[in-house]
């Protein structure tokens, strides 16, 4: 490493740099020769010897060297830089710090590099319009040089980004975009992201043919290109649009195939993932404690490798399974643990998600006041970071809480707001069910005229969908 760097340990001591200079690149070859990590460290404190040897050399303005350490192979299966590595093991805030540092320090293409980690980490975080600022930066440098695969890189993250924010429609528009520049290069792998990014949309607008259209394609290319990362991610997505199908048979397949890659590639991310998919494949199968075993299995591994934002993700899924056996104590118990986490970690989505789940189980216990409690808190953090999905599912809550304690009037606002923001962004399955929640309320509340015009706008509904469907 110390030649790669270009650092002799023997010339240091006879140089012209100066003593403070010295101190600097001593304190890098300590560092990357002396620093042994204990056999049960965190795999942050595993290369916490190259992280503090980065920052050393930033001291020293020694940027040319930094970012050989900031892109170094760690020498794994994967063939992962160090930088994205961290990510891969959950620690989003120190890998922010280090595209922080080199951003502006090297070059446009770094700072490309840099500002799409910024994203995806801002992403991970749910600070979804900080990642598309970040997202957006680099796409002007990127087109500025003309550099087309960083440019349908970057379409592909901002896609994904507005899928995060509920708006399905422009995150459809820009992996179009993305495809259509990945096509025009005959970049293969860049087209398997489009993609990816195009399946994941349409399972998120509930359009499953077209979803599974594309996971196929996506896999059959990285299938062509060799790359194993992406087939397991094909896999994973495949299995869990297979899964909304009701194919429980084919998604278990697809996910016990994902699990096997990610296993065979040490990638525990991916792993905790499959592990998680397939809990969720059981649980719609009704088989809880098979998905309870999986859950637990997602959980302990996102423990064991410290992935807090993981471990918060399998514990609010082991809530839901509970809560599918009327365990309604226990998923509290588990939506409330996920919630600290959340909290702990800054993760505004699954802060929002936990509140919204703890909400459903207190209306579950008949506690619709305590219920009401955590959906409006659920709803201003949904309105915080633009989450247009989660603001109109909340409100379809809040509307039945409401409801549940007789006021009706109350509740009828916030299902009328839930209808507009699932009409905005193009969720027709979810209008459908409103609409039917409206009728009941309506007639309930003897408001029979209003009744009859969401039966109407219900049928109009229904007819456009047959249309769709047909074309």
């Amino acid at each position: 490493m110390l030649n790669h760097l270009g650092i002799n340990p023997d010339t240091l001591k006879h140089s012209q740099l100066s003593h403070w200079q010295k101190v600097q690149y001593r304190a890098v070859i300590n560092w990357l020769t002396k620093y042994k990590p204990s056999p049960n460290a965190s795999n942050l404190e595993k290369v916490r010897g190259c992280l503090e040897a980065f920052h050393h050399l930033c001291e020293l303005e020694s940027w040319e060297k930094a970012v050989k350490i900031f892109a170094l192979n760690l020498n794994n299966s994967q063939n992962v830089e160090l930088h994205l590595q961290l990510a891969t093991w959950g620690y989003y805030q120190e890998q922010i710090e280090l595209y922080k540092i080199l951003l502006g320090k090297i070059s446009p293409s770094v700072d490309i590099v840099c500002l799409i980690g910024l994203g995806k980490a801002s992403t991970l975080l749910s600070n979804y319009n900080l990642a598309l600022t970040y997202y957006n930066q680099g796409l002007a440098i990127a087109k500025s040089l003309k550099e087309y695969q960083a440019i349908a890189n970057l379409l592909n993250n901002i896609s994904a980004t507005y899928r995060f924010l509920g708006d399905y429609k422009k995150s459809i528009s820009y992996s179009q975009k993305s495809l259509n520049i990945a096509e025009m290069t005959k970049d293969k792998s860049g087209k398997a992201n489009s993609m990816c990014n195009l399946g994941i949309a349409y399972y998120s607008l509930a359009d499953y043919s077209k979803a599974v259209e594309y996971h196929q394609q996506e896999l059959l290319l990285v299938q062509e290109i060799n790359d194993d990362e992406g087939e397991c991610r094909a896999r994973g997505n495949l299995g869990n649009v297979f899964c909304a199908l009701g194919k429980f048979s084919a998604a278990i397949e697809q996910q016990k195939h994902a699990l096997s890659i990610a296993q065979k590639l040490e990638n525990r991310y991916s792993e905790c993932a499959a592990f998680g998919n397939l809990g969720t494949a059981y649980n719609y199968l009704g088989e809880y404690h098979k998905a309870i075993e999986f859950y637990k299995q997602q959980l302990e591994l996102a423990q064991e490798t410290k992935d807090r934002a993981t471990e918060s993700i399998a514990l609010g899924n082991i809530g839901t399974v509970y809560s599918a056996l009327n365990q309604h104590e226990q998923a509290l118990s588990y939506q409330k643990r996920r919630l600290v986490i959340a909290r702990i970690i800054g993760d505004c989505d699954g802060e929002g998600k936990s509140l919204g789940n703890i909400g459903i189980e207190y209306a579950a216990l008949g506690k619709y006041s305590e219920a009401i409690e955590y959906y409006e808190q659920r709803l201003a953090i949904a309105q915080e970071i633009d989450d247009f999905c989660g603001q109109a599912s909340v409100l379809v809550n809040l509307g039945l809480s409401l409801a549940k304690l007789g006021r009706n009037s109350e509740a009828l606002i916030y299902l009328q707001l839930s209808l507009k923001i699932f009409h905005e962004i193009g969720l027709i399955f979810r209008e459908e069910q409103v609409l039917r929640i409206l009728i009941k309320l309506c007639h309930k509340s003897q408001r029979h005229l209003l009744a009859i015009k969401y039966h109407f706008i219900l049928c109009r509904l229904k007819r456009l969908q047959i249309s769709l469907n047909s074309t």
